[in-house]
């Protein structure tokens, strides 16, 4: 209960982001700076914080340092990175990767789901083969990065963050 407590501000936050991504696919810097702030402040002021002091700064560069290449490939935008190194600076860099696995394995199913429910499957099975083939052999790549902008145009990231932060401070 008391984790819940020291986490309601970045659980609010989140569930913020969440519905904004949802509605517009984009989380405004704004938000996103609040958040990376607000997690640098609790743990230089709190006793009781997640990460203390060091620790919320290198989980805001873990965070960060986790997402640029899968951001460079077209797998994440801008604002889902931002976004991660905020929680990193929240949670410290080992529970911002739990945080990480958690919500790429939710943004999965996501998106497995919603590619049932809108009949693509064969579409999203030959865009993840050309990425997967693009990240293997550079040189065959066939426009996978259109393709992986439409993946991450359909599936608002900040959803699966929030439930897997969630599940985080559930587990504790």
């Amino acid at each position: 209960m008391h984790l819940v407590l020291l986490m309601f501000p970045l659980l609010a936050m989140l569930a913020v982001a969440a519905v904004i991504d949802f509605r517009s696919r984009r989380i405004p810097n704004w938000l996103t700076i609040v958040i990376a702030v607000t997690g640098l402040l609790q743990a230089a002021s709190w006793s009781h914080s997640v990460a203390g002091g060091w620790m919320s700064i290198v989980g805001l560069a873990v965070g960060l340092a986790i997402n640029l290449p899968l951001f460079a490939l077209g797998l994440r935008g801008g604002g889902d990175v931002k976004l991660f190194a905020g929680v990193g600076a929240w949670l410290g860099p080992v529970n911002v990767v739990a945080v990480f696995i958690v919500a790429t394995v939710v943004a999965m199913l996501v998106a497995i789901l919603q590619a049932i429910v809108t009949r693509r499957v064969s579409q999203v099975a030959r865009n993840t083969a050309s990425m997967a083939v693009g990240l293997i052999h550079p040189e065959s790549r066939v426009d996978s990065t259109d393709q992986a902008s439409y993946a991450a145009r359909h599936v608002p990231y900040a959803v699966p963050i929030l439930v897997a932060v969630i599940a985080l401070v559930g587990l504790r």
